[in-house]
């Protein structure tokens, strides 16, 4: 009996945990840097908007101990939602024009601001792998 209330105990503190970390709000502030992973969302405090890092569409940077003629560029696939309504964006980074790296929707900007891990060599790169710095403005 005791063994059997240990392991009930012990199940109801890992669900318990799981469902807390599952929970956790990723929040954002407008014209500030944040950071994504692929499939990751934040929100942001007192608006009804959200953004997810859906995936990377193509990345043909250059890897970093190749010479290349171009510096290549990597293109992000992300969903924009305000007030209910969901936009497919893509925005390219290109490292010769990173200015360029932006578009704008609903009234806002939003600039892709990095993408890593930068290509280290020919292997191509794991979508879990990817992280993002952006910045939301209005």
């Amino acid at each position: 009996m005791k063994n059997l209330t240990l392991l009930l105990l012990g199940t109801c503190l890992t669900i318990f945990a799981c469902s807390k970390d599952n929970d956790q709000e990723n929040l954002s502030e407008l014209n500030q840097i944040f950071q994504l992973k692929t499939s990751e969302t934040t929100t942001f405090a007192n608006l009804d908007l959200a953004v997810t890092a859906d995936r990377v569409v193509e990345d043909n940077r250059c890897p970093a101990n190749v010479n290349c003629i171009v510096a290549g560029s990597v293109t992000v696939l992300f969903e924009f939602t305000l007030d209910g309504t969901s936009y497919p964006i893509q925005v390219t980074l290109d490292a010769d024009k990173p200015q360029d790296a932006e578009t704008e929707v609903a009234g806002y900007t939003i600039r892709l601001v990095t993408v890593n891990p930068y290509p280290q060599n020919a292997n191509e790169i794991a979508q879990e792998d990817y992280s993002f710095s952006l910045v939301v403005e209005q």
